[in-house]
């Protein structure tokens, strides 16, 4: 199973430790690769639209390009985020646009239609 944490934290902390914790628990074969927010990915959408064009014409294509390779093969996305005043990080919350939005590719078709299960912590 290829697994992707995406973790709304640039640090190893406490959010970290639990999206290990459910790792260790998942029972069979599996394959993680991890991603931290915003080191990965730091940049904001622009609001250009140039991406309705073809994903490939965002300004920051060649940022998103792993990030988007993994979503798409992903068996299960897992997304961690610290509880800032009862709110998700702010990478966090600015994650999801230039990612699954981008070339009309909407969330709703990636963690529904495409994916077998997701996560949220």
């Amino acid at each position: 199973m290829k697994i992707v944490l995406i973790h709304g934290q640039s640090h190893r902390g406490s959010t970290w430790n639990v999206a290990n914790i459910l790792l260790q628990e998942l029972k069979g074969e599996k394959e993680v690769e991890e991603f931290f927010l915003p080191r990965d990915l730091n940049h904001f959408c622009l609001g250009c639209f140039r991406c309705l064009e073809g994903r490939e014409m965002c300004p920051f294509w060649e940022e998103k390009r792993l990030l988007d390779r993994a979503v798409r093969e992903a068996d299960l996305l897992i997304f961690t985020t610290p509880n800032y005043c009862m709110m998700p990080s702010a990478p966090m919350k600015a994650f999801p646009h230039p990612i699954f939005f981008s070339s009309q590719y909407f969330l709703f078709h990636y963690m529904v239609l495409n994916l077998r299960s997701s996560l949220f912590l």
